[in-house]
């Protein structure tokens, strides 16, 4: 099998974006055991319980921009100056509303002073966040090593502020501070990388014309990401509001055996999709087996760190974070499914992109959005934490593989990813997407 230099260069790419998520999984996950076992299900549930708050609304607040930059920074429809300046415009006055609503709402439903203080110091930080758009310029071209680098310098940053704060037994507000010093150094360092890269970070400007042209295609990512985070945070919304914030506690600690995992297929995507962009430019033949070869890999990967949390990770829950939390242990087992429909719904979202068939998605994550809500609503009164777990997972399966079956236009899209559980027909579309070496990028 012999390997291409253009795949060669894909994957060196995606192995440095691998690089750094799994080391930010490693060092999160220190942070998350130090921290849990310090707080405890109460308080680490007070805590989720603003994070997850806090999301409902900063994901209206993004804008959709994440999941444009790339296309538009390989496309080179815009000036780099422009498209960048334009975007963290936006992404930045989005962020600053939608904290400034998620506040106003906690204050008139007469949530406890030391809540609204939690959501505003998350909300800063989510503000801050904004400066990460800055690494779709080194993903749009395939040097992904100095976002390696920026992450790995703010997942030190996670875990020392987090010992730090437990070694000075510190209040709870003081652990809403450590996502906000996390992004402070990833911008920083990403703004380093930038202009030592471009030397252009003072030259960023905003264009009405071009925010205009961003917003017209995000704007069913705007309204999808709403959905699409109403049923990964409304659970522990609901939670809280239902059990307490103990049974927070309990779910967010088989969530943080399951949710870094996440990462995991965004760095794969991120890897290659410049590469699925180019090939639909140059030959049909090479984008189709690159996008179906892409499926099949997500998938099976999918399911191996499904397995792997469910049967090894699930068992770990108490161990990692401390007796307090055995009841997390068969949250974790159900949880862990869920890893499966995420990867391949990244997959399927590269496709869309590239298609420009952002509109389908809409549909899909409204539905499934709503329907998190009403399973949530029917499983958490009678199951508790595992009822939430899953119907995460149903939904999860809905809005990957069910849902765009009907539509005409994802349809067939939809079926490839159902192909992708063949593991001999999978196996057959990794070699073919090996071997392609006679159409370079």
């Amino acid at each position: 099998m012999a390997l291409t230099p253009t795949f060669l260069r894909y994957f060196r790419n995606t192995f440095w974006l691998l690089v750094e998520r799994v080391g930010r999984l490693v060092l999160s996950t220190i942070a998350a055991i130090v921290v849990l076992r310090h707080l405890g299900p109460e308080r680490y549930g007070a805590l989720s319980f603003a994070v997850s708050f806090v999301a409902l609304f900063t994901s209206f607040g993004g804008l959709g921009i994440d999941v444009l930059l790339t296309r538009e920074l390989v496309r080179h429809r815009h000036p780099r100056t422009v498209l960048l300046g334009t975007a963290l415009s936006l992404r930045i006055a989005g962020i600053a509303f939608a904290v400034g609503a998620a506040w106003a709402v906690a204050a008139i439903t007469h949530e406890t002073r030391a809540t609204c203080i939690l959501i505003l110091v998350i909300g800063a930080g989510a503000l801050v966040q904004s400066a990460s758009l800055l690494r779709f310029h080194f993903e749009a071209e395939v040097r992904s090593r100095s976002v390696a680098a920026a992450q790995g310098i703010a997942a030190v940053v996670l875990l020392s502020s987090s010992v730090i704060l437990v070694l000075r037994d510190a209040p709870l507000v003081g652990f809403a501070f450590v996502p906000l010093a996390e992004a402070l150094a990833l911008g920083l360092a990403l703004l380093v990388a930038y202009q030592a890269d471009t030397g252009e970070a003072t030259r960023w400007r905003f264009s009405p014309s071009v925010a205009l042209s961003l917003l017209s295609d995000s704007w069913p990512f705007i309204v999808g990401a709403v959905f699409v985070m109403l049923y990964m945070r409304t659970d522990q919304v609901m939670l809280r509001y239902m059990l307490g914030e103990g049974a927070v506690g309990q779910y967010s600690a088989a969530m943080r055996m399951v949710e870094p995992l996440f990462a995991v297929p965004a760095a794969i995507a991120a890897g290659l999709f410049p590469a699925v962009v180019r090939a639909k430019e140059m030959s049909p033949e090479l984008y189709r087996f690159r996008l179906r070869g892409f499926y099949s890999v997500m998938t099976w990967i999918g399911l191996a760190c499904a397995l792997g949390v469910s049967i090894v990770g699930s068992r770990l829950v108490g161990l990692m974070f401390g007796g307090e939390y055995q009841a997390a242990v068969p949250v974790a087992a159900i949880y862990a499914w869920a890893l499966v429909f995420v990867f391949q719904a990244y997959a399927s979202g590269t496709w869309l992109r590239t298609e420009n068939l952002q509109r389908y998605s809409l549909p899909v994550v409204i539905f499934a959005g709503c329907t998190n809500v009403g399973l949530n609503a029917v499983m958490i009164p009678t199951m508790g934490p595992r009822g939430a777990a899953l119907a995460t997972v149903a939904t999860q399966g809905m809005a990957a593989l069910l849902l765009p079956l009907a539509f005409k236009a994802t349809r067939e899209n939809a079926l490839d990813l159902l192909r992708c559980f063949n593991p001999i027909g999978s196996l057959r579309m990794v070699r073919a997407y090996l071997n392609i070496g006679e159409i370079t990028v």
